[in-house]
C-alpha cells in the first residue's frame, strides 16, 4: 500500500520484493502513523519511497538472489506440509482404535444416543436414526475423541470434504468398524449359534461398504436383498466361490438370496 512519497512494510514484501531480512537491513520506517486496518491496532510504519529506491539500487544482486530464491522456498514449503500431512494419514490408519463393550441391545443403545442428541442439539434434537447410534458410538464408546485431540494443530488434521486427510482416513476406519460392530452385536445377536455368525460375518465381509446394507438376519437366516433376479444370481455364484451355499428367493417379484447350509428349498422369510 502506497500514500503519497511512503509506502507501508507489506508494499515492501509485495511490490519490491523484499524479504524480512532485507527490510531489517533498510532499517526502521521514516515515520509511523495510525493502523490504516484497526483503530485500536499498533501503529503502522511508513517508509520513503526515494529512500527505498537508493536501497534497491545499492543492493540490486542481494535483492535478485532473494527473488529467486523465493520459488525454491515455496515449493520446499509445500514439500513439507506434504510430507507432514502423509506422516499425520500414516498415523490414522494405523493408531489402534478401542471400541467398549456396547450395550446389550439396540433399543438401550437408541436411548443413549438420543440423550446424546439432546446434549448436542438441544430442543432441536431429533430422534436418531442408525447414523446417529453410529455417532453416538464413535463419541462415547471409542477413543475417537482422544485421537482428533491428538489432530488438533497438525498440518492434515483438519476436515476436509472429499479429501484425503487423516481426520478422513481415521473416520472412514472407525465407521467401518462400528458398522461392523452393529451388525454383528444386533442383527445377528450375541445368542446366535458360532457357526452361523462366523457364515453371517462373511458373508457381510463379502460385500463393499455401500452395499453391507442389503445383508440382513432373519429368523435365524443370512438373507441378501437383490431386488433382481440377475443380480441374485450373481450374488448366489459370488458367495458360492466363498464356499458358502446359497439359493436366490423370489417373494412377490422381489428377489433374495438366502445362504443357509442347512436349509434346503424355497421358504418364506
Amino acid at each position: 500500500m502506497k500514500t503519497a512519497e511512503m509506502v507501508y512494510k507489506i508494499t515492501l514484501k509485495k511490490d519490491y520484493g523484499l524479504t524480512d531480512r532485507l527490510i531489517k537491513k533498510l532499517g526502521k520506517p521514516n515515520k509511523f502513523v495510525k493502523n490504516p486496518h484497526y483503530k485500536s491496532g499498533p501503529e503502522a510504519g511508513l517508509y520513503s519511497i526515494k529512500r527505498v529506491e537508493n536501497f534497491l539500487k545499492k543492493h540490486k544482486i542481494e535483492i535478485d538472489l532473494a527473488k529467486a530464491a523465493r520459488p525454491r522456498r515455496i515449493e520446499s514449503a509445500c514439500k513439507a506440509v506434504e510430507t507432514k500431512t502423509q506422516i499425520l494419514i500414516d498415523y490414522a490408519k494405523t493408531v489402534q482404535l478401542i471400541i467398549k463393550p456396547l450395550p446389550k441391545t439396540l433399543e438401550e443403545l437408541q436411548r443413549i444416543a438420543s440423550r446424546h442428541a439432546s446434549d448436542r442439539y438441544g430442543i432441536d434434537a431429533r430422534e436418531p436414526g442408525m447414523s446417529g447410534i453410529a455417532s453416538t458410538i464413535r463419541h462415547e464408546y471409542t477413543n475417537y475423541d482422544e485421537i482428533l485431540r491428538y489432530f488438533k494443530g497438525k498440518v492434515g488434521g483438519g476436515k476436509v470434504q472429499g479429501g484425503s486427510h487423516a481426520y478422513n482416513t481415521l473416520r472412514e476406519r472407525l465407521d467401518a468398524d462400528i458398522d461392523r460392530l452393529i451388525f454383528q452385536k444386533y442383527t445377528v445377536g450375541d445368542g446366535v449359534d458360532a457357526a452361523l455368525r462366523e457364515i453371517a460375518m462373511k458373508v457381510y465381509d463379502s460385500f463393499d461398504s455401500e452395499d453391507r446394507s442389503s445383508v440382513k438376519f432373519i429368523n435365524n437366516r443370512i438373507i441378501v436383498a437383490a431386488m433382481w433376479e440377475d443380480a441374485a444370481e450373481s450374488i448366489c455364484t459370488n458367495l458360492n466361490t466363498l464356499g458358502l451355499q446359497s439359493y436366490p428367493l423370489d417373494e412377490d417379484g422381489y428377489w433374495y438370496v438366502c445362504v443357509d447350509k442347512s436349509a434346503e428349498g424355497r421358504q418364506n422369510l
